[in-house]
């Protein structure tokens, strides 16, 4: 039935979706993570996520030893990589961390926050 004329592309990737759980928990990821990305650029009110950094986050003190000049190695938690097909819209491949998630909850009441090497979170002052 999707594949009758006059049907639109989106209803067939619905179906799809619907029918396919692994689909349709990529296309949940994916959105997620575009929502965080929003969601991230409005606190900070920056851009773009992944290529606006503060220089103090991205320079390393003399009292600062992190092995990734400025960027915290990653955390117990492990990394998701998530693969988004052509036909969602989605990039190639895109990277989210448990810690960013929590962080941007928290943002305005901890400074210690440690930054993931993908979405810089700029430490308060």
């Amino acid at each position: 039935m999707s594949n009758v004329p006059g049907r639109s592309s989106t209803t067939r990737t619905t179906a799809a979706v619907q029918n396919n759980p692994v689909e349709a928990m990529k296309l949940f990821m994916t959105k997620s993570v575009d929502l965080i990305k929003k969601e991230y650029c409005k606190i900070n009110d920056t851009k773009d996520a992944t290529t606006e950094a503060a220089p103090e986050a991205q320079m390393t003190g003399n009292r600062k030893k992190t092995r990734n000049a400025g960027l915290y190695p990653p955390s117990k938690f492990s990394r998701v990589k998530l693969q988004a097909d052509n036909e969602l819209g989605g990039e190639q491949s895109d990277y989210i961390n448990a810690d960013f998630v929590y962080a941007t909850g928290n943002m305005h009441h901890n400074k210690n926050i440690k930054p993931s090497a993908d979405y810089i979170i700029t430490q308060g002052t």
